[in-house]
């Protein structure tokens, strides 16, 4: 996890270690709450690393702080659209100094500082 160049994690003890560890970090609530559980580094922009937070809001039945679905649907991790989370993993990155160098970071590898990304579709 030290050795990681940026996170990305559901709110687990590994989201916690990562933010700790001072690295940048995109952390994914579902049926748990960033306002009861926030990675250390919550704030936007630290000293240390950016952390952003990626969730659905306005759904009902969230937060559960279930591990299953009560209701068998599972929206608040179904519907946390994989587009917002790479969205969310290029701010982090173009806020991180470690990347500015990165011009095209969802088309490109950034070989400089060993993140390879797939290209998007579309």
């Amino acid at each position: 996890m030290s050795a990681a160049e940026l996170v990305v994690s559901n709110d687990s003890g590994l989201m916690h270690v990562a933010a700790a560890l001072g690295r940048p970090l995109v952390a994914l609530y579902g049926s748990s709450d960033s306002r009861h559980t926030p990675p250390l580094t919550h704030v936007e922009e630290s000293s240390r690393a950016v952390t952003r937070i990626a969730e659905i809001q306005g759904l009902d039945c969230r937060p559960c702080f279930r591990r299953e679905c009560p209701l068998g649907h599972f929206r608040c991790m179904n519907e946390l659209d994989p587009q917002r989370v790479l969205q969310e993993v290029r701010v982090c990155m173009s806020k991180d100094l470690r990347f500015r160098d990165c011009a095209e970071i969802d088309r490109r590898a950034c070989t400089r500082d060993k993140l390879l990304m797939p290209p998007t579709r579309g």
